[in-house]
C-alpha cells in the first residue's frame, strides 16, 4: 500500500528496488513459524486484485503490514504495532508506579510533620 488519502491508501504495484532505492531492506517472514503461509501464486493473484483500489488505512489497525500479513497468512497482524503497544503499556505502568511511589513518599512526609 502507498499513496495516502484521508485514512485511505491506494494499493500500488512497484518494483521493490524502486521503492527501496539505495536503502537496505530485508524480507521478513517471521510469522511463518506461527501461521502457515499461503502459496506464493495465491498471494500474488490476490495482491494483484487490489492494485489501484482505495483501502481503509489506520496506523494501528489497517496498515501496510496488516495488509501483507493478511495476504500471506489470512490474518491481518502487525508486529510493529504490537511492539509499540507493549512499549506504551510498559512506560505507562512505570509512570504509574513512579506516581504511586511519589504519592507514598509525600504521604509519609506529611505524617512525620
Amino acid at each position: 500500500m502507498a499513496c495516502m488519502k484521508e485514512n485511505k491508501a491506494v494499493v500500488k504495484r512497484e518494483k521493490l528496488s524502486d521503492v527501496a532505492g539505495n536503502d537496505k531492506y530485508t524480507i521478513n517472514n517471521q510469522l511463518d513459524t506461527k501461521y502457515k503461509p499461503h502459496p506464493v501464486d495465491e498471494i500474488l493473484k490476490e495482491a494483484e486484485s487490489f492494485v489501484g483500489m482505495d483501502l481503509p488505512y489506520s496506523v494501528v489497525s489497517q496498515n501496510c503490514e496488516h495488509f501483507v500479513t493478511c495476504l500471506r497468512y489470512g490474518k491481518p497482524e502487525s508486529q510493529q504495532v504490537r511492539k509499540a503497544l507493549e512499549v506504551v503499556v510498559g512506560v505507562s505502568v512505570a509512570a504509574l508506579l513512579d506516581v504511586g511511589s511519589l504519592a507514598e513518599l509525600t504521604s509519609s512526609n506529611k505524617e512525620k510533620k
